[in-house]
């Protein structure tokens, strides 16, 4: 119970400032590369959430992946 509360409070507060500052530099004219400022608030949104949450993640295939695109 208390976990979900977490997440439920966590994804209110993340979006909130992970949102406001996408659509800021939206409006600023920041333009979507592979791996640029968008990929990395995608990537920070998620593992925030999973963080804030306690759940762990295992990556398996990322010898696959194109180098230089994944925020890691």
């Amino acid at each position: 119970m208390i976990r979900a509360l977490r997440y439920l409070v966590a994804i209110l507060g993340y979006t909130i400032w992970i949102g406001t500052r996408i659509v800021i530099a939206s409006l600023v004219g920041v333009r979507q590369v592979p791996g640029g400022f968008y990929d990395r608030m995608q990537f920070r949104y998620g593992a925030s959430l999973l963080r804030s949450s306690g759940i762990a993640v295992k990556v398996e295939g990322l010898d696959r992946l194109l180098p230089g695109v994944h925020p890691t």
